[in-house]
């Protein structure tokens, strides 16, 4: 037998919510998905169990945080995929740099036997992050062992990319994920701020003077990353409540590749919190045909 197909395993990809998985796609029936928790004006609601619309008009007034997911939520994951017939499970978290999830999961790890779960920091979120999640997904379908599906993933971690825009950078200001004076600066001159996030550090970049124009600069560092022999592109349009702006994208990044696989990520309450409303933008990787 090939040495990356698997002897008996059955690997489930395990996630937490901070990642934007669509439900329409034949790999989504091997993903799970762990609700991170949103606390607001004192109470802790599970991710997707508050409307998004809700964080955003009561955060002006009320203190918002987040937290990860517990290592007891990752086993009970598990367990319940292993009553489903999975033998195991490769997880991929958010970014370690921007929550504890990664560190719970391997905590819930170390509990079970070795090798049952292995444990992959994406080293992004949103919708990037879901193109890894989908990308194991993929793997798992074909039968793959669980070292080659993590390693697999592993290596579209290092190559996905993300670039957005916002309104505003208020939200990433005060989560203190940008300095407060990039956000001043945006506000005092009506500009599109502009930002990649990658290795869990959010980068601010040259902003645009108009939203056509943000998105015209998305475009281009995605362009810019496309290698010269044929390749697919994989994408996920990052939407918190952008409107036809997120429409806009999705159709010009269609035309980028006559191959491309390209999903809708809206954001989930959690992830609005950190960025508020309006965000549009792009993760993407390139794989070679």
């Amino acid at each position: 037998m090939d040495e990356h197909r698997s002897h008996g395993e059955q690997t489930v990809v395990i996630t937490d919510s901070a990642a934007s998985i669509p439900t329409d796609v034949p790999e989504g029936r091997l993903v799970r998905v762990v609700p991170m928790n949103l606390v607001l004006g004192g109470t802790v609601y599970a991710d997707g169990t508050i409307d998004p619309d809700e964080v955003v008009r009561r955060a002006s007034t009320e203190r918002v945080s987040t937290s990860a997911p517990s290592p007891g939520e990752y086993l009970k994951a598990v367990d319940a995929a292993r009553d489903d017939g999975f033998t195991g499970a490769v997880v991929v978290t958010v970014s370690s740099k921007m929550s504890g999830s990664f560190e719970a999961a391997h905590a819930a790890a170390g509990y079970l036997p070795e090798g049952t779960v292995r444990v992959l920091d994406s080293g992004t979120a949103a919708g990037a992050q879901g193109l890894v999640v989908l990308h194991a997904a993929r793997r798992a379908m074909l039968g793959t062992s669980r070292a080659e599906i993590f390693r697999c993933a592993s290596a579209v971690a290092r190559d996905v990319n993300l670039t957005a825009t916002l309104p505003d950078l208020d939200y990433l200001s005060r989560s203190g994920r940008v300095p407060g004076l990039a956000a001043r600066a945006s506000r005092s001159t009506g500009i599109r701020p502009i930002f990649s996030f990658g290795n869990g550090n959010v980068r601010p970049r040259r902003p645009a003077l108009s939203g056509p124009g943000a998105l015209d600069r998305i475009v281009a560092d995605c362009v810019r990353t496309r290698p010269e022999r044929p390749a697919r592109v994989h994408a996920a349009i990052l939407d918190s409540g952008s409107g036809p702006e997120a429409a806009s994208l999705a159709e010009t990044v269609d035309e980028l590749s006559p191959a491309r696989r390209i999903f809708h990520a809206p954001f989930s309450s959690v992830m609005v919190a950190h960025t508020g409303p309006g965000l549009v933008g792009l993760g993407w990787w390139w794989e070679m045909l």
